[in-house]
């Protein structure tokens, strides 16, 4: 017996303890590929009756801007950037995040949820999901499925370099 056991004080273990599920906010991009979730600490909305404004000339994937009070909200499809087809805008729901002062939204499936989200044993991000593989961390359960947290900004900011007139 250690030393302070013998104390009485409680000795660290070696094994971490397993996290406990936490409540998160997700979305389905499309039915094909795994649940996204938002990142702690970013606020998230759903954009209520969005008229999207189409932008000529621009990535498929950067499917117009909505108004949000005032401010021009660039609007992401996130299966045409893992080569499916586009997420049809009238049935979808914009969910719009701002993890800083530029606030950018992308098409769900349905309506994004809170659910607890639990670690999984998955290690490996699925080939559906290739194209954004770079972008998504920590696989959790979600809703009895597969779901990762989906690093936006990360995204958006490698994506917002192949726009025209990045440089």
């Amino acid at each position: 017996m250690s030393a302070p056991a013998r104390l009485g004080f409680a000795v660290p273990s070696t094994v971490a303890a397993p996290k406990p599920p936490q409540s998160r906010v997700g979305f389905r991009a499309n039915a094909d590929l795994p649940w996204l979730l938002v990142p702690i600490g970013v606020v998230s909305q759903v954009a209520l009756d969005p008229v999207l404004a189409p932008i000529p000339n621009v990535k498929p994937w950067l499917v117009g801007v909505l108004n949000a009070r005032g401010n021009l909200v660039p609007v992401f499809d996130l299966a045409v950037v893992n080569g499916l087809p586009p997420t049809d805008i009238k049935t979808s729901t914009v969910l719009v995040l701002q993890p800083n002062e530029q606030p950018f939204g992308v098409l769900c499936l349905g309506h994004p949820h809170i659910a607890l989200a639990s670690p999984a044993s998955a290690t490996q991000v699925p080939l559906s999901l290739a194209a954004l593989a770079n972008f998504l961390v920590t696989p959790m359960q979600f809703e009895g499925a597969l779901a990762f947290e989906f690093r936006f900004l990360d995204w958006i900011n490698l994506a917002g370099r192949s726009l025209p007139g990045s440089a």
